[in-house]
């Protein structure tokens, strides 16, 4: 400061230039002083007057983790954009959705085929419009959270892992929260089962969802430079969640090749565990239509496709409707593949 602050040289030959005030410090006496004085503490260096620290940061790593963790979350919920629009539209969409099957009977005895087709395609849709919420939302949130971690790590301030360990532990309570308020109002307005264990599996299948989505956003902000290309790699996912989760193209018209994608793609294992243990154990009746796989399934006469007493079971229904390759047994390897997705998130 004493060398900036001095007065420039009077025998400056163009005095209306711009004082180069690195030029100044460089030409100092207190520049050379300095560098004096730091190299007879160089040439005098003892063990004793050396400086040394216990660790690399000033925190622990525990220290670290736990304020990282309490300012994302900070974020996160002070981000109206991210917390407010996933939570009002959850609650929306949950009952647009469902209230379609609003009526006088929402769990009827018996129904036909287009109504519990009709209720295959809304749960479909519902985890799939989520899931896109959640992956498209999170970006812009985590672009600048990622901006300010360069910058700390940069500083020596923080790791990778303490980031890591705090976006994998700051949404959790916000995931479980969204998804719980959306399927308390889904579930029943659309006319599930209200069997606890059943609703219980339903909520957990599509927490995973969100969660999943929540969490592969974040990772491709983190792996790639910009906020558009992040969003052509979320495009993607969202496409094979739209295609091979196995509603527009059932898992049975899967061969070859389209194998791959269908057994790759989080969405097949996120729709089996919501569809099968709702309907494998549901005998409610539904009455077939003339021509379709589930009335070839039950093989009924002209008479009684005519009556109308060809019919089966919903759990029947789902049978065929998927193939044979939805089962509730199905149900922890599907819980087991979510959550190795998760990891990989």
């Amino acid at each position: 400061l004493s060398g900036l602050t001095a007065e420039p040289d009077d025998t400056n030959d163009n005095s209306s230039e711009a004082v180069d005030f690195v030029r100044l410090y460089e030409c100092s006496e207190e520049r050379k002083k300095l560098g004096q004085s730091i190299a007879e503490v160089k040439a005098n260096a003892t063990d004793e007057n050396k400086i040394s620290y216990g660790r690399e940061y000033a925190r622990s790593n525990f220290g670290r983790n736990m304020l990282m963790r309490r300012q994302l979350k900070m974020i996160y919920w002070r981000s109206p954009a991210y917390n407010r629009s996933r939570i009002v539209l959850s609650l929306v969409l949950s009952f647009l959705l469902s209230s379609v099957f609003v009526n006088k009977n929402r769990r009827p005895e018996i129904m036909s085929e287009t109504y519990i087709s009709g209720i295959f395609s809304t749960i479909f849709i519902s985890f799939i419009i989520t899931g896109i919420m959640a992956i498209t939302t999170v970006l812009p949130v985590m672009l600048k959270v990622r901006d300010v971690f360069y910058r700390h790590r940069a500083s020596g301030m923080l790791d990778h892992w303490s980031l890591t360990w705090a976006l994998a532990s700051a949404e959790q309570l916000f995931i479980v929260f969204t998804s719980a308020m959306y399927c308390a109002v889904f579930y029943f307005t659309i006319g599930l089962d209200q069997d606890f264990g059943k609703f219980v599996a339903f909520w957990g299948f599509f927490t995973f969802n969100l969660a999943i989505n929540s969490y592969f956003g974040q990772a491709f902000m983190c792996l790639v430079p910009g906020l558009a290309t992040a969003g052509i790699i979320c495009s993607v996912v969202i496409g094979m969640n739209n295609f091979f989760s196995g509603l527009i193209v059932r898992p049975q018209y899967l061969h070859g090749f389209w194998q791959v994608p269908y057994w790759i793609t989080p969405g097949r294992y996120v729709y089996e565990g919501l569809i099968a243990p709702q309907f494998y154990n549901d005998h409610r009746i539904v009455v077939a239509n003339w021509g379709t796989d589930f009335h070839d399934f039950l093989d009924c006469s002209d008479k009684e496709t005519i009556a109308g007493k060809c019919h089966g079971t919903v759990a029947q229904y789902m049978h065929v409707f998927f193939g044979g390759k939805f089962h509730a047994d199905n149900t922890a390897l599907n819980a087991s593949v979510l959550g190795v997705f998760l990891v990989i998130a």
